[in-house]
């Protein structure tokens, strides 16, 4: 159902991914200088409902939130890699994935939950 939905109402997101670990030099994290940017169009980004956000963690609970249902699997932090989480950038808006549930084996599809980035 939510896979025909895409198909039906596709929306263009930009992604920003990096495929380079995180250097540490003294114990701080050091700025990603290399990010690979592509483009998906077969997505449908929504807001949380209140439900939604009620079960996310205190921290972020009040930020602005969305999800994005996508045929595509977004990347959220990988503590153990030292890689980041992907950047979202929807109506010139960036938000980071903070989680991904993997759908594919009853709608082909992926749900990630963005927070919007700060700046």
């Amino acid at each position: 159902m939510i896979s025909s939905a895409i198909d039906a109402f596709p929306t263009t997101i930009e992604v920003k991914r990096t495929t380079v670990a995180t250097e540490f030099v003294d114990g701080i994290a050091q700025p990603v200088t290399s990010w690979d940017n592509f483009e998906l169009t077969d997505c449908s980004f929504q807001p949380l409902t209140a439900r939604e956000r009620m079960l996310l963690p205190e921290l972020i609970r009040d930020r602005e939130t969305a999800k994005v249902y996508t045929k595509c699997l977004l990347r959220s932090v990988d503590v153990e890699g030292k890689l980041l989480a992907d950047r979202v950038t929807y109506r010139e808006q960036t938000y980071v994935v903070q989680s991904v549930q993997d759908w594919v084996p009853h709608g082909q599809f992926y749900k990630a939950v963005l927070v919007k980035e700060n700046n």
